[in-house]
């Protein structure tokens, strides 16, 4: 199993119950990705983009630095299409070539949680996240655009190469909303 970017924070002294939402920390974090809109039912088709991506590290001999995973900025579980990065963490920061670009998952407190559902229970994943997150009054950092909201941190972490998962099923991963700073956004 691939190492989670997140901590426990250190002030908390709460564990999280066994397969249960948490908070926890990350620093910033240099990734690369590739944008891509697809519907829940083609995340496959995102997925493979992780075969290309690590083509393209391995011809600048970048190395990795996490799992890899899926950026969400919009979410849509009626059947339409939604807005994704496909990513892989790396070492230092990177500069693309126009398909592929350097970005930072940005440090500070985030909602995590451990899942083994992928795909088929994805939306529950994330709809059990986001109401923990509602019931302890914990702001996740999104924004409304369009009618549509839009994360400023949502993703999806594969805990064990999605690769090495022909269908995806039972994938370990690692769902992560940044949480909204008392000081801005």
């Amino acid at each position: 199993m691939l190492q989670s970017l997140f901590s426990e924070p250190e002030e908390s002294g709460v564990r999280r119950a066994k397969g249960g939402p948490r908070l926890a920390v990350c620093a910033d974090q240099p990734y690369v990705a590739i944008p891509i809109e697809v519907s829940l039912k083609e995340l496959g088709r995102a997925v493979a983009l992780f075969g290309e991506l690590r083509g393209w590290l391995a011809e600048r001999a970048a190395e990795v630095a996490g799992p890899p995973f899926l950026r969400y900025w919009t979410w849509d579980d009626g059947g339409g299409r939604s807005g994704i990065e496909v990513g892989i963490p790396v070492v230092t920061d990177l500069v693309g070539d126009g398909r592929v670009f350097g970005d930072v998952i940005s440090g500070g407190t985030y909602a995590t949680f451990l899942d083994d559902r992928f795909p088929d229970g994805l939306t529950e994943a994330h709809r059990v996240l986001r109401e923990w997150a509602d019931r302890r009054q914990v702001q996740l950092d999104a924004m409304e655009e369009a009618g549509r909201t839009v994360w400023c941190g949502a993703y999806e972490f594969f805990l064990a190469d999605p690769t090495g998962h022909p269908t995806l099923r039972g994938c370990p991963t690692e769902l992560a909303y940044r949480v909204r700073s008392e000081t801005g956004p």
